[in-house]
């Protein structure tokens, strides 16, 4: 009878951590799961974003440095550069922005850079007005 109650015992202590293994071993294949998909994430989503939102404040930086030499400035060799931006540079990084865009969850991120977007379309297009103004040199002679 003793090798029975011992036999019992060691095969329910046998089974109880064969039944932990498998559970220990699901919960982490759960989480490895769950970070692959966060890295995935990051990597496709998170980054290049973040990314596209660096450049597009370098580019609105050297869009205003340019302006202001397009004002001040009547023969410069910056405006074919301020004019390329606007034309290409400008809305080819604003496209990115907007593709990655979709693929957020945050209300409020969504929020803020439609917040962005209003503010640098509102200076884009003071900007062309300033260009169209003073688009040679004569209008700079006119008060």
């Amino acid at each position: 009878m003793e090798k029975s109650g011992l036999a019992k015992k060691l095969s329910t202590t046998y089974f109880i951590i064969i039944i932990s293994t498998i559970i220990s071993g699901s919960y982490c294949l759960y989480v490895l799961n769950m970070n692959s998909r966060s890295n995935t994430e990051m990597r496709t989503i998170n980054l290049p974003s973040i990314q596209n939102l660096k450049d597009m404040k370098q580019l609105m930086q050297e869009i205003k440095k340019l302006t202001e030499t397009w004002v001040y400035v009547t023969n410069n060799k910056d405006k074919g550069r301020l004019q390329h931006i606007l034309q290409n540079d400008y809305p080819q990084l604003d496209s990115n922005i907007l593709q990655h865009k979709k693929k957020w969850h945050n209300d409020a991120e969504l929020e803020l850079i439609d917040k962005i977007n209003t503010n640098n379309t509102e200076i884009i297009d003071t900007i062309n007005k300033i260009t169209q103004l003073l688009n040679n040199s004569e209008t700079y002679l006119n008060d």
